[in-house]
């Protein structure tokens, strides 16, 4: 009885707060006066079906009304969360003001000192760049959000180079295209291959998928450009070789951290020697590739640090660190599985 009267008090203080009578509250209700009036009497509480209605009408929240008590943290963080909607509201009117002003300008300076619109389209691409960071995120809404920003960002970003490439008669756009694409593969890529719905049999190899498409992303690039440089006759010969074996190592490290079913310590103790061997003998392999030389390793001589044999001693210098941390991780990773095993 008491919690009914506490609740008909809070219907009579927030009814009188909007300078309502009961029958003027009755009538937003739909119901009658007179269980307006029991309700603040603590006689009955309203219907489930009004409390959305009741609490629209008396201007509170449903925990409030439930509770017969005012939320003044929620209350402050309404009132913050309008503000904040108040000022993206002014900001993203703001850009657009400037946006539609600026393009105006370049529009009418564009045709008054040229008779014709020529670098007006490098500012409209730009500001297609500007208004994919500053305003469409107060735009788009639903889950697949970031994805759209992201597209649209990318796809102005290339019209901005393109625009630019042809505006200075430059043969570029093709090679800044591939290399913006390797970029943003590199970045994207890891989130879009988790938020896909692969096939059950490509889903456990998300790794090998982005680690495949990259590699050949690289080879594009290498290809690209080698050719717009004038190497085009050796990318094949030389150029994808020299490529696939600089990401051989992460590629075998992967591969180690991914599928091998030991501990962390092995693995990373054959990490560590990939490294050391890769370390030791790329400059050899790379010279065999490039320059058609037999496999030669880099002279050593500890005693001797003259140009002869620097390139070697600082080699097996640091393939001996390397090595040595190996040996340190396999021991411990030894150590690690021995208590696993008297645990058992």
């Amino acid at each position: 009885m008491e919690e009914k009267t506490t609740f008909g008090k809070f219907i009579v203080k927030k009814r009188k707060e909007k300078n309502l009578t009961q029958k003027e509250l009755a009538e937003q209700l739909y119901v009658t006066e007179s269980a307006v009036s029991k309700w603040e009497r603590g006689v009955s509480y309203p219907d489930i079906s009004l409390v959305s209605s009741l609490c629209e009408v008396l201007g509170v929240s449903e925990h409030e009304l439930i509770t017969c008590s005012e939320d003044f943290k929620q209350r402050e963080t309404e009132r913050q969360a309008r503000y904040f909607r108040g000022i993206m509201k002014t900001y993203s009117v703001f850009f657009y003001i400037c946006y539609a002003v600026s393009l105006f300008v370049c529009l009418i300076v564009n045709i008054i000192l040229e008779q014709q619109l020529s670098w007006f389209f490098i500012v409209l691409t730009g500001e297609m760049v500007a208004f994919t960071i500053t305003s469409l995120p107060n735009l788009i809404k639903g889950e697949n959000k970031q994805w759209i920003i992201l597209g649209s960002f990318y796809i102005s970003l290339n019209l901005l180079l393109l625009t630019s490439c042809l505006y200075t008669g430059g043969d570029w756009f093709f090679v800044t295209a591939v290399c913006l694409f390797f970029g943003f593969a590199f970045v994207v890529f890891p989130f879009l291959l988790r938020d896909l719905p692969l096939p059950s049999p490509f889903y456990q190899h998300k790794t090998v998928i982005y680690f495949t498409i990259m590699t050949i992303v690289l080879c594009i690039l290498v290809m690209t450009t080698m050719s717009y440089s004038g190497y085009g006759d050796v990318m094949i010969s030389k150029g994808l070789p020299v490529t696939l074996v600089c990401v051989l190592p992460l590629w075998l490290m992967m591969l180690v951290i991914r599928y091998l079913h030991i501990n962390s310590l092995w693995k990373t103790a054959i990490c560590l020697l990939i490294s050391g061997i890769f370390s030791f003998c790329v400059n050899s392999i790379l010279m065999m590739i490039i320059h058609h030389q037999s496999f030669v390793l880099a002279p050593i001589n500890l005693s001797v640090w003259n140009d002869y044999y620097l390139d070697g001693n600082i080699k097996i210098i640091v393939f001996i660190v390397l090595l040595s941390l190996a040996i340190a991780f396999t021991i411990g990773g030894i150590s690690l599985e021995t208590k696993k095993k008297s645990k058992i």
